[in-house]
């Protein structure tokens, strides 16, 4: 439940943004379309493991510990380290790519001057901070 509450916070966050084209997807090389990753189901993915990993390592028991990291390890080896990487790779284009966020028009002037950076920043700061503030956060979000 947790996990689909948090999913839906941030992919409506992301918007049109979420979407992006996944290149180092095995079926890629066979497949005559573009293979698409969801940033938010990545990011969720990721949190939910290593709140997970956090949970179970509050505990204390040595034992419990030592199977946590383990399971994290292997997680990150098998499965959402690629998430990781390639979903960085798509916020770094959200963020530096050619699209304005709050107005979805390419940039006239793409030199990354300090006003460029403020926008994308202030559209993070400002949902990030609706997401605090929001009367739906829950001390499970933490």
């Amino acid at each position: 439940e947790s996990y689909n509450y948090l999913l839906n916070k941030v992919s409506s966050m992301l918007a049109q943004f979420d979407s992006y084209h996944e290149v180092f997807d095995e079926g890629m090389q066979f497949s005559e379309t573009a293979i698409e990753a969801n940033l938010s189901e990545n990011i969720c993915d990721i949190y939910q493991d290593l709140k997970d990993f956090l949970l179970t390592f509050r505990i204390g028991t040595v034992e419990l510990m030592m199977d946590a990291l383990w399971e994290c390890k292997n997680n990150f080896s098998e499965y959402w380290g690629q998430k990781l990487v390639n979903g960085l790779r798509a916020l770094h284009s959200v963020r530096y790519g050619d699209v304005e966020i709050d107005e979805e028009e390419p940039k006239s002037n793409r030199n990354n001057s300090e006003e460029d950076l403020n926008v994308a920043d202030n559209w993070v700061s400002k949902h990030f901070n609706n997401y605090l503030e929001g009367e739906d956060k829950t001390d499970n979000d933490v």
